[in-house]
């Protein structure tokens, strides 16, 4: 059985879906049985997942942005945990997010075809929520950006309206553990990649609009090394979150502090050709 997990929401979905039950024997070594559900704002994805897991899905394709991909990766990983499958099932990502961070990076490191790829690990205190990150964790004004932002809008939407937010200064005005080797168009955000067994902590500390030039110049490839960005690269972080948290996109309001650690190789995945 082949299951799908889809974001209604997402621009592209219902082609995307129809388009998997018209070729679902190509999509699978034999013909199989293609399932759908669909992700709500209470279930966005995690609970559909197990679902089809425990149905029997040998292959999760998931229609959606790297929120919706990371619900559904946190699932897979602890379903794996649980059961110890000889042959565990594989996500396949179908990018129609906003800015399909995990997707541009999957593809730009490997191949198409099966591979096991880094994940982190994040627990949210203090309720004790666990949850997974493909891309990245953050804390700080990137929450505001992410909670400002209308739904649909371009990746860099996000930028303008972290740069728009009126507040120049930060101690750090933002602070990002991520998974990946950086976002679109080449900016050199973290130090790390898919493949690594490393997390990389970024923080961005500026004290006027001088380091916000200096910092863009160096994100963009200038061989320059901004006071305002330290970068530490690790196993695990902690992070200080008063003002709540984003993982992958998605904001988590009531949380002081994150937990976050890597886990290599833990998720499977199935990159189409």
């Amino acid at each position: 059985m082949i299951g799908v997990v889809a974001h209604p929401a997402r621009r592209g979905t219902r082609q995307v879906v129809e388009r998997i039950r018209a070729t679902s024997s190509s999509v699978a070594t034999t013909s199989a049985e293609v399932v759908v559900t669909y992700t709500t704002p209470a279930h966005p994805g995690g609970e559909q997942a197990t679902r089809l897991l425990d149905a029997g899905a040998q292959r999760l394709i998931v229609v959606g942005g790297d929120g919706t991909v990371a619900q559904c990766a946190h699932a897979l990983t602890e379903w794996i945990d649980e059961h110890q499958p000889a042959e565990p099932p594989r996500l396949t990502p179908i990018p129609v997010g906003t800015a399909n961070l995990f997707w541009r990076n999957l593809v730009a490191t490997f191949p198409p075809g099966p591979v096991c790829v880094d994940v982190a690990h994040v627990t949210l205190e203090p309720n004790g929520l666990t949850t997974t990150s493909l891309v990245a964790v953050g804390a700080g004004n990137s929450v505001r950006a992410i909670q400002r932002t209308p739904a649909q809008r371009h990746w860099w939407s996000y930028i303008a309206t972290g740069v728009n937010l009126g507040t120049w200064k930060g101690s750090p005005w933002t602070q990002e553990v991520g998974n990946v080797a950086g976002v679109p168009h080449r900016l050199r955000i973290f130090d790390t990649s898919l493949d690594s067994g490393t997390l990389c902590h970024t923080s961005f500390a500026p004290t006027g609009v001088a380091d916000w030039v200096v910092a863009g110049a160096w994100a963009l490839g200038a061989n320059v090394s901004p006071a305002a960005v330290r970068v530490r690269v690790g196993q695990s972080f902690d992070l200080d979150a008063p003002h709540g948290i984003h993982v992958d996109g998605e904001v988590y309001t009531k949380v002081q502090r994150a937990r976050v650690r890597v886990r290599p190789r833990a998720l499977p995945v199935l990159i189409p050709a």
